[in-house]
């Protein structure tokens, strides 16, 4: 059994109405990110070839692909929704882009490159698209790439229900972990939680976080969890 860390974000797509759009428009989007020169090295900027001030962000369009998955069957009634799995191409820029001279590294030395998978979907006649990273600055670059003034929230029905952490601590304490015949909760490290005031935050980390009395204290209150560490696997 392989193991893998799944982190994404949800966001929905403004003015387009289809994966057809998003082949159409968003796919055929570049952006460049400017790369920042203190004052102290703007006569070697000067020297720089025009290509090397700039990040660039672009579609990996020969791995883009489309196809119609069903998202429910019930007798005649199938419902498909249209879906495009593609990848940002990105770069950005290292720790360091000088060396102990002062000097500029050439772009190959100070240049770092990301894939970051994105798929798009189609949902009651909206698109929405999910980021495949745990990483803030990817995301954001992503965004850009995209392009910001086409991005608005989600709507609340995928926001998580303020109950889904206590659910799967209770899971995971009274069931043993099953979630379902394939789904199995293996490990709970950690959680955050606010108290009924809002003001206090309690944090616990721990291989054994379910066990510890602080945290059954915490949920028999009343208190809602606001996030876990939780590890969940399936025969895949």
């Amino acid at each position: 059994m392989s193991s893998s860390k799944l982190t994404m974000k949800i966001f929905l797509l403004d003015r387009y109405s289809s994966v057809n759009d998003v082949k159409s428009n968003i796919l055929k989007r570049k952006h460049q990110e400017e790369l920042f020169i203190a004052k102290q090295d703007i006569k070697q900027a000067q020297v720089m070839a025009e290509k090397e001030k700039y990040f660039y962000y672009e579609w990996d369009n020969e791995r883009t692909k489309t196809e119609n998955i069903i998202l429910s069957e019930a007798e005649d009634n199938i419902i498909e929704s249209k879906v495009l799995e593609t990848y940002a191409e990105l770069e950005f820029p290292k720790k360091r882009k000088k060396d102990s001279s002062g000097n500029i590294f050439p772009e190959k030395d100070r240049v770092n490159d990301a894939s970051i998978r994105v798929i798009f979907f189609e949902n009651e006649k909206a698109v929405y698209f999910l980021v495949f990273s745990s990483n803030e600055s990817h995301i954001d670059r992503v965004r850009k790439l995209i392009g910001e003034s086409y991005i608005k929230d989600v709507d609340q029905r995928y926001h998580m229900a303020p109950d889904l952490f206590n659910w799967l601590f209770y899971k995971y304490s009274v069931s043993k972990g099953c979630l379902t015949e394939e789904l199995a909760l293996n490990n709970i490290s950690g959680f955050i939680g606010n108290s009924i005031d809002e003001h206090n935050i309690f944090k616990c980390s721990s291989d054994q976080t379910s066990d510890l009395i602080i945290t059954k204290a915490f949920i028999s209150n009343g208190e809602i969890l606001k996030n876990i560490t939780a590890k969940v696997t399936s025969p895949e």
